[in-house]
């Protein structure tokens, strides 16, 4: 049985969890530990179906931050490769691309180090930019979730 807490609140930024949830949702961003990515599109293709589902900014400032985010995970040069294509560990950045373009406030991974990914392991999650809830610089901030297989098995 897992404890539960017995008082306190959850906040992101100023926002109480309990009040806003919906709100906060939408400042989340989540990269799974399996990629759930279509094969046969390129990169370029998948971060731009990506993008539209979720934003609508303009064509143009959506292709300009497809290759900002692309550049700031080292993927530049596969972004017209087919996804399966791909290395394990370009794969994975080609998933926390996907979170990226929205400038979620807070990004979150499912088991960041499983699969023992060469760009994940050993790099410190709090280094992804995220948005500042208040508007200002680019805040720093990653969480990693993580399952105690220990207590599943009993």
């Amino acid at each position: 049985m897992q404890p539960q807490p017995e008082d306190g609140d959850l906040y992101l930024g100023e926002l109480p969890l309990r009040a806003h949830g919906a709100q906060i949702r939408e400042e989340l961003g989540f990269v799974p530990q399996d990629e759930h990515l279509f094969r046969t599109f390129t990169v370029r293709k998948l971060l731009r179906f990506s993008f539209e589902l979720r934003s609508a900014i303009s064509k143009a400032r959506r292709d300009q931050r497809i290759v900002e985010v692309c550049e700031q995970l080292d993927i530049s040069e596969q972004i017209d490769q087919l996804i399966g294509t791909l290395s394990g560990g370009q794969r994975k950045r080609v998933s926390i691309a996907v979170e990226l373009l929205s400038e979620p406030m807070l990004l979150m991974f499912d088991e960041p180090t499983s699969g023992g990914s060469p760009y994940l392991t050993g790099v410190p999650l709090a280094r992804f930019p995220c948005r500042d809830s208040l508007g200002g610089p680019d805040c720093y901030g990653a969480l990693a979730t993580s399952r105690d297989r220990r207590r599943e098995r009993r």
